[in-house]
């Protein structure tokens, strides 16, 4: 699991920032599970995703997928069931984060990765994080545009996370340039 920069904390998070569009050959619903603490729990939800339309949030734990209990899943297991054929639907049952419970399902639809691929936010003491997941043509333009709307006076720093990124060494070389002198 990924831990938040400098808190040693892991924590579940929206992600919202378009970045370039590469189309995948199977359907999504846009959500991440994994097991925290022993419970099967929602880390990620792309907000433009179907979890993220119908109001599913990072947080929330993961009763039954298909009418089979989470408990009893691997995160491999609940890893399948977030990709199927586009048109088709997944049931999810979910316990909010404010300990209610919820039914949606989900269809699978078409969705570009770039919704995946950049998140930014600003962390604690005016630091902006940028984790870049897949490095495609636009992702120099669209960390440009992140920059641009994210720094102000008070940005202490930047820290730009390429863990397990993939895609075109190209473009990481573009980003290096915002930095770097010409």
């Amino acid at each position: 699991s990924e831990q938040q920069p400098g808190t040693g904390k892991a924590a579940p998070r929206v992600l919202t920032q378009p970045a370039p569009k590469q189309e995948v050959s199977n359907g999504i619903i846009g959500m991440r599970p994994e097991i925290r603490n022993g419970i099967m729990t929602v880390v990620e939800v792309v907000t433009a995703g179907p979890a993220g339309r119908a109001g599913l949030q990072p947080g929330s734990k993961l009763v039954s997928m298909n009418g089979t209990a989470c408990a009893s899943m691997s995160e491999m297991d609940a890893s399948k069931l977030v990709t199927g054929p586009v048109g088709a639907s997944v049931e999810v049952e979910v316990e909010d984060p404010n300990g209610q419970r919820k039914r949606f399902e989900l269809i699978y639809e078409s969705m570009s990765v770039s919704a995946y691929a950049l998140e930014d936010r600003i962390l604690e003491d005016g630091l902006i994080y940028l984790r870049i997941r897949y490095a495609a043509k636009d992702i120099p333009q669209a960390v440009h545009d992140v920059l641009i709307r994210r720094i102000t006076p008070q940005t202490k720093g930047i820290i730009m996370d390429l863990r397990y990124s993939y895609g075109d060494v190209q473009s990481i070389a573009d980003i290096a340039g915002l930095f770097l002198p010409q």
